[in-house]
């Protein structure tokens, strides 16, 4: 039964348009059947009649129990089912491949690490193997049925995933486009990127700044170090330099048509999930629908009711979005082999986790800090609102996946829905506050590892770089990993060790895209609250 109601004409939101507007009613997510607008309240901001809390309150509860749900049912089933689904023997190949690149002496001469280290690493790849082989010879109870069970949970996360990015791209497009043309003149736009694209490099600044002092001071990669070589890559001489780089992100790569900021094709952009692409010309198509004046009033009409269609289904995706939750995070805990797997590469890089997670958690603290400061908002009440987008990008790993239900918890926090469709899209692409911090984390981590020491210009090329490489990523699963390789490059430290990351990263890409969706939902809160715009969204003329 669906958990997560839908959010009818009850949901709090400011208009985009005055009252009477047939169009931003619907956006608000009143009935597609009756344009009828929400009554506002002397301050421009639709009321907030009774029920809505309650259920926020149950979308909110449903998500916990289907986390709780998901983590119990990996940690009790989670190993039987990966041993039913044939995990063991796809680890041995990896094993045996590992294992053939240490005994490999070209090889061992690269690797920096000491030969008593490589004997200890074959030593336990050894006794890991014949823990497989025994795991192979002695399967479980009731194999054909796991593998089956395991089958379905996979079905749920991915069908739920796989619908969300279905209708992400064009709500995108619907809700920039319509959301630009209605903010009117370009000054308005222009203003309202200004104050978006400040709060972006503030956050992610300081996110950065965050991560190292405590990557620094915890030094979680001290203890490791010598597992990865000083000089497995050293910087190339053809590396392609800052102003290369920039023009390939703006024009994209000739071979792909639909990457760069400028795709030469947009349906190629939009397979290819080029969220900028798309984002670049939601924002043009926007400015000039804006600047036709009445002659685009029936365009801008369209895109409105495409938007309201595009909501509708969403509310109808979103409304089983524990069984999702479930499924994708129960089918990631899987292909662990259980918790005992993910223990296991916990133990090793445990002081990194550790450090990560705390970052994240002191630049959610500060997030929420400044929603109260700024914003005004009481810090209970806007994580209580805030919390099924949370619980979304935690299950979904993905920040545009979450993009729907975000837009929905804007609705709760009362922001203009004209400022949220157009903060909440652009903040997926350029607004990664978690992202940011990981990469920062990750790459000094990663150059403790390999015994390098970071001197000062290298230490500004990781703030800076990890501070930009987190603008324009894409928000899919893993894609800090991408981006992380930009990072290290810069400031010429190997990428050998990034394999090491691969084993707990599924776990720390959930948590700080979490902290990405909170940047982007309180971001959208400070910007409403200091819109200068707002007098002049509410006097737009209104949408016959």
């Amino acid at each position: 039964m669906p958990a997560m109601s839908e959010p009818s004409r009850e949901s709090p939101s400011d208009q985009t348009l005055p009252q009477g507007d047939s169009a931003s009613s619907c956006a608000q997510g009143s009935s597609v059947s009756k344009f009828e607008a929400e009554p506002l309240d002397p301050a421009g901001v639709a009321s907030d009649p009774a029920g809505v809390k309650q259920k926020s309150e149950t979308g909110w509860h449903a998500l916990a129990v289907a986390l709780v749900l998901a983590i119990l049912f990996g940690g009790l089933l989670g190993k039987p089912i990966w041993q039913a689904q044939g995990g063991p023997k796809e680890k041995i190949a990896q094993l045996e491949a590992q294992r053939k690149q240490l005994q490999d002496s070209r090889t061992a001469l690269a690797n920096a690490s000491s030969p008593e280290n490589r004997h200890t690493e074959l030593a336990e790849i050894e006794q890991h193997l014949l823990e497989l082989e025994r795991l192979i010879a002695d399967p479980p109870p009731f194999a054909p049925l796991l593998r089956v069970l395991g089958e379905v949970v996979n079905l749920c996360g991915q069908v739920y995933l796989r619908l969300l990015f279905l209708l992400v791209l064009p709500l995108l497009l619907t809700s920039v486009a319509s959301g630009v043309a209605q903010l009117g003149q370009q000054a308005a736009v222009g203003r309202l990127m200004a104050y978006a694209f400040a709060y972006y490099l503030a956050t992610s600044a300081i996110a950065v700044g965050v991560g190292m002092i405590l990557v620094r001071n915890i030094q979680p990669g001290v203890g490791l170090a010598g597992i990865v070589s000083a000089g497995a890559e050293s910087p190339s001489l053809d590396r392609p330099g800052l102003l290369e780089t920039l023009a390939e992100v703006i024009r994209g790569r000739p071979d792909r048509p639909g990457s760069g900021l400028i795709p030469s094709n947009l349906f190629a952009a939009a397979a290819e999930m080029n969220v900028v692409g798309i984002l670049f010309f939601a924002i043009v198509m926007g400015l000039a629908l804006g600047g036709m004046g009445p002659r685009g009033q029936l365009l801008l009409e369209f895109l409105e009711r495409c938007n309201e269609l595009l909501l509708r289904l969403i509310r109808g995706v979103i409304a089983w979005a524990p069984v999702g939750v479930f499924g994708l995070l129960a089918s990631q805990i899987i292909s662990q082999g259980g918790w005992e797997g993910f223990v296991e590469h916990l133990g090793r890089l445990g002081l990194f986790v550790l450090t990560v997670l705390l970052g994240l958690a002191l630049q959610g603290i500060l997030l929420v800090g400044v929603a109260t400061v700024i914003a005004g908002q009481h810090p209970g009440q806007f994580l209580s609102r805030v919390s099924p987008a949370l619980a979304t990008a935690f299950g979904t790993s993905s920040s545009a996946a979450t993009l729907p239900v975000s837009l929905q918890c804007t609705d709760q926090l009362r922001v203009n829905r004209a400022v949220a469709s157009f903060v909440l899209p652009v903040g997926v692409t350029f607004n990664m506050d978690g992202t940011a911090l990981y990469e920062a984390v990750a790459a000094i981590f990663l150059a403790q590892l390999a015994g390098i020491s970071l001197e000062l210009p290298q230490i500004l090329i990781i703030f800076v770089t990890a501070s930009l490489a987190a603008i324009g990523a894409p928000g899919i699963p893993n894609a800090g990993l991408v981006t992380l390789l930009l990072v290290l490059s810069a400031a010429g430290i190997p990428a050998e060790g990034v394999g090491l990351l691969f084993a707990v990263d599924w776990f720390l890409d959930r948590c700080r895209t979490m902290i990405n969706v909170l940047g982007d939902l309180v971001g959208a809160t400070v910007i409403h609250g200091f819109f200068p715009a707002r007098a002049s969204i509410d006097s737009l003329p209104q949408v016959s």
